[in-house]
């Protein structure tokens, strides 16, 4: 199965599977809307997973999927270059992960890898993280060992890196969406961190991303 934002995407990789003998697409999808149902419906042996899909919660999505559908191999396509971002997916128990500028021979060599049982990581991607990740890394770390969150900020700065919208975090912690942005915002200031890829980093580094938010941490007070 094809999960991607992008229908010219998802027809390439389908022209491209054609090509592979003893694969077959069962289901294609271009917004997120539904689509964690129809994966449990079909239950395909392996699923190019965007994780930049319309209506994706990333990381949080990719843990419940792989709670309910544990024999599915997952292949993630993302566009991040950070090592730990890479880390963090393994984690979460993805067979592969793929740099969506990789060439065609890397997405069939993915295929193929993980349909076997085995991992796979983009080569191109593994030699550039480095390069291209470690000022931003070294910024995120900074922020890690130089501002404090309250208890209350660090609840909803960490829903909102797994993909969670504002109005999901009110409605799953039971107040109002406000409140949740006046928390985010005051967060936001005290580490300096204005969009959500350097949330993420942020996230990263703090461990937040490797599993689903537990109990305790849900039943914290906020208001």
């Amino acid at each position: 199965m094809i999960a991607d934002r992008h229908p010219s995407f998802i027809l390439g990789l389908r022209c491209l599977i054609d090509t592979m003998y003893g694969f077959r697409i069962v289901g294609e999808i271009a917004s997120y809307v539904g689509a964690y149902g129809k994966i449990l419906e079909i239950n395909p042996d392996i699923v190019i997973l965007d994780f930049s899909i319309p209506g994706m919660r990333g990381l949080a999505t990719l843990n419940q999927i792989k709670i309910e559908t544990p024999n599915i191999s997952i292949v993630a396509v993302s566009e991040y270059h950070q090592d730990h971002y890479v880390a963090s997916i393994f984690k979460s128990g993805v067979k592969g992960h793929i740099s969506r500028s990789a060439a065609k021979n890397e997405y069939s060599n993915a295929i193929s890898t993980v349909s076997r049982g085995e991992i796979y990581d983009t080569p191109s991607f593994s030699e550039n993280a480095n390069s291209t990740s470690a000022p931003q890394d070294r910024s995120i770390k900074n922020k890690i060992t130089s501002s404090t969150l309250s208890e209350r900020e660090t609840v909803v700065l960490r829903m909102i890196s797994l993909g969670l919208t504002n109005k999901e975090v009110a409605l799953t912690l039971g107040v109002t969406a406000n409140t949740i942005d006046t928390h985010k915002r005051r967060a936001s200031e005290k580490l300096e961190i204005y969009s959500r890829a350097k949330l993420v980093q942020y996230a990263i580094f703090n461990g937040w991303l490797g599993g689903p938010i537990q109990e305790e941490t849900l039943g914290a007070k906020i208001s």
